[in-house]
């Protein structure tokens, strides 16, 4: 069972994110692809906890979370994005969190510790301040 899918067509924010998580979240299983099909295809096959997606990957954002809801329906969605100011209207549109892809590591690494011990809505955005 993959516990958390990353994707993103960015290699080095992909790689990135896999590593942090993976390092601050061990054992947890991650499992980082590059597209939205290859994405679908995953959550069709297995169960997943937590699912980090580049907003670059989606066209409709609200279709898209609405997608992802009805194929992993207990799944926590975090939509991600270069924008920060992007975050309260990807909260609107069905995610549970918002990262700016340059949120620090603790950061990020916060926002997915609080999506995996909460219950119900707990919406959170992003980015993290800039110090």
């Amino acid at each position: 069972m993959s516990q958390m899918l990353i994707a993103t067509v960015e290699d080095d924010v992909r790689r990135a994110l896999a590593l942090v998580l993976s390092t601050a979240l061990a054992p947890m299983s991650i499992v980082a692809i590059d597209s939205w099909h290859e994405l679908l295809a995953v959550l069709q096959r297995e169960p997943v906890l937590v699912v980090v997606v580049d907003r670059a990957l989606l066209g409709d954002v609200a279709m898209a979370v609405q997608a992802l809801r009805r194929v992993q329906q207990h799944a926590r969605i975090v939509l991600m994005s270069t924008r920060p100011e992007e975050g309260k209207r990807m909260l609107a549109l069905g995610a549970d969190a918002f990262l700016c892809t340059v949120d620090a590591p603790a950061h990020v690494v916060g926002t997915v510790r609080r999506l995996l011990n909460l219950d119900g809505d707990s919406r959170m955005v992003g980015p993290s301040p800039q110090v």
